[in-house]
């Protein structure tokens, strides 16, 4: 089991301009022959070279950190890492002809990957200018201008300028998330002290929005309830004042306001599969539907021993009530209920517990790849529908030696199938639970409910998109463009299995494996905020910039595109 909306790791961008990746000279290095050339048809590995820098004095920054990562290999998700030295210098060597992202980071500097060009956007699934490297190809000048972090702090006190401690503060910025426009944190956040004050460092240049929750944990009463509140005591972000911050700019005497709301509580008990009283379960409630993308559970309670719980300090609304026995020793049991809190305490709510769903079948590789597919490549997960208030999926399970594969625990709700497959031409056809199409449908999962036999057909004659990107006004080719594919059909607008993004790399070429056969529409998009691609309306607004392109199943085809503006989505 995995929780869902705790521990993300953003990549965040700087605002520097890059250095381009250039091609080393020829001259003699333990990564080249002394003719500086591959042997043709070789697999000569290659390697990476330049510096890391600050961006505001220019000077090399030792002990910062590079990590590389493959996009297309057996080893793909593992990434290599360098060290830079005393002149900020790194080297990384034998490495495989392939394409790679790159990241640089260090201790009081904002992460950066190559080729982000924007503060404008989290990281999360941007990874900026993808590196190609050749047969015994080294790419120099592959160099990195970090930014400064920022800084706000501040305070959180009460109507009656009482200090709030332990109080969650947070900044988060606008973004799309699985088609839809949400507030996503922008790093981990952190709480209050015993005197309110708070301090988030390392921010990246931008404008954010500030908000504080009283998540209640390890308490009683709950510390009081405090309705989430945006700076300077504000409760919706519409309502709410913007923060800027600046590179190594430092935004203090913050104070942030709560005041105390009207609460109530919810009490009731919890049984076991056997009906009797379950002690020891702990009880969490979450807002239902959810308050955003990344909302969090809040208001836990344990059970006594007649199974007795009792939720204090809710605000009125819906929840999702979550309960859960014998954490940690894989022979959990859940359930859960969604209570209305209108203007009065609720009581005698029943919350029954059992073994969670189970999901077993087998994956069918239609087809022949150049590399067969191996199990241990690929993942099956299910992941709890946005806005459903579960909050927790399975983790992706490795698939057995004989394709065969089986879900555990499933927890209670609407939940989705997703499939992780290697790079290279693969794509998911179809997955098939009792006869019916699941694919891309939202599946309600019960306790204690068995599914066998679900099927999962993966095809290895995906189609291919190459191409290059080039400006309009000049001709010249574009690295770390964004380019976007996205089904032309309007039902199929939005639904992942036919979007695929990628960058162009460092000489303006991009390519696109597994694609599901059908017709698409692609564009190159200067700018792009990550995440609007998974917005239908976005993508009606874009497809003015693109051309439709025809993708038949084993085939590839080129695709020649000129760079666009991304337009500004809010």
């Amino acid at each position: 089991m995995r929780f869902l909306c705790g521990g993300l790791i953003f990549t965040f961008l700087s605002g520097s301009a890059l250095s381009g990746a250039q091609q080393a000279p020829a001259l003699p290095s333990p990564l080249q022959d002394q003719k500086g050339a591959a042997q043709p048809g070789s697999e000569k590995p290659g390697g990476i070279r330049g510096r890391v820098t600050a961006a505001d004095t220019a000077t090399g920054l030792r002990r910062a950190r590079v990590m590389l990562r493959a996009l297309e290999s057996r080893q793909a998700g593992i990434p290599q890492t360098a060290q830079t030295n005393e002149n900020g210098e790194y080297e990384i060597r034998e490495l495989k002809p392939g394409q790679y992202s790159l990241t640089a980071m260090r201790n009081g500097y904002v992460p950066q990957a190559y080729g982000q060009k924007s503060t404008d956007s989290l990281g999360m699934m941007t990874p900026g200018t993808l590196l190609t490297i050749r047969p015994g190809e080294v790419l120099s000048q592959v160099n990195f201008q970090l930014v400064r972090g920022g800084v706000v702090e501040g305070q959180v006190v009460d109507q009656y300028n009482e200090p709030l401690s332990r109080v969650m503060v947070q900044l988060s910025r606008y973004r799309t998330l699985q088609g839809k426009r949400s507030l996503i944190p922008a790093g981990g956040g952190t709480s209050t002290d015993d005197r309110g004050y708070f301090r988030l460092f390392d921010v990246t240049p931008g404008n954010y929005y500030l908000s504080a929750t009283n998540r209640g944990f390890g308490f009683p009463d709950g510390g009081g309830a405090f309705p989430p509140t945006y700076y300077p005591g504000v409760l919706t972000p519409q309502e709410a004042s913007k923060i800027q911050v600046t590179a190594a700019g430092e935004v203090s005497g913050i104070s942030l306001v709560m005041t105390e709301a009207a609460s109530f509580t919810i009490s009731g008990k919890v049984y076991g599969s056997d009906g009797k009283p379950a002690s020891g379960a702990m009880i969490m409630s979450a807002r239902h539907p959810s308050e955003g993308a990344f909302d969090m559970m809040r208001g836990g309670s344990g059970t006594d021993a007649d199974g007795n719980f009792r939720l204090e300090s809710l605000l009125p609304g819906k929840y999702r009530l979550t309960a859960r026995t014998g954490r940690g020793d894989g022979k959990g049991q859940s359930g859960s209920a969604v209570v209305d809190v209108g203007s009065e305490d609720v009581k005698g709510v029943s919350i029954v517990v059992g073994s969670g769903a189970e999901v077993a079948g087998k994956i069918v590789v239609e087809g022949q790849a150049a590399q067969p597919l191996e199990p241990r490549q690929v993942h099956i997960w299910l992941m709890p529908e946005a806005g459903s208030g579960v909050f927790f999926g399975t983790g992706p399970q490795q698939t057995n030696d004989d394709f065969t594969f089986r879900l555990t625990d499933v927890s209670e709700g609407p939940s989705r199938f997703n499939v992780s497959l290697p790079g290279g031409g693969f794509y998911l056809k179809s997955i098939r639970l009792e006869g019916r199409d699941v694919t891309d449908q939202v599946v309600e999962f019960r306790n204690n409910e068995r599914f066998q036999g679900v099927e999962v057909i993966i095809s290895a004659q995906g189609a291919q998109l190459n191409g290059t990107v080039r400006k309009e006004e000049n001709n010249e080719l574009v690295k770390g463009a964004t380019v976007v594919l996205f089904a032309a059909d309007p039902q199929r607008l939005g639904k992942t299995r036919f979007i695929k993004i990628t960058q162009t790399d460092q000489q303006g070429s991009f390519v696109l494996k597994g694609v599901v056969p059908a017709e698409y529409v692609v564009c190159a998009l200067i700018n792009h905020e990550a995440g609007a691609e998974t917005d239908a309306a976005f993508l009606q607004a874009v497809e003015k910039l693109g051309k439709r392109v025809e993708l038949r199943a084993g085939a590839s085809k080129t695709e020649d595109l000129t760079a666009a503006i991304a337009p500004k989505w809010e």
